[in-house]
């Protein structure tokens, strides 16, 4: 089966990177919602293109550097 470039990253540096995974799928993720979001405004969808742009995904970037060190960065 083949995997994603994602899921790979994801499955070589879970274990060691966990909150750098994390951030990883939070940017990908980031990155559909912002498409769609697009589509949506070019289609002239406002009302959708809202709902995306303040759902934030399950988690927001907010939520991932809550209480934790910025390393990362």
């Amino acid at each position: 089966m083949l995997m994603s470039a994602e899921d790979e990253i994801i499955a070589k540096y879970g274990k060691s990177h966990p909150n750098l995974c994390e951030r990883l799928e939070y940017l990908f993720f980031a990155q559909e919602r912002f498409e769609a979001m697009v589509k949506a405004w070019r289609e002239g969808n406002i009302a959708e293109a809202g709902d995306i742009a303040t759902c934030g995904g399950s988690k927001k970037l907010k939520d991932l550097q809550r209480g934790k060190n910025h390393d990362w960065v």
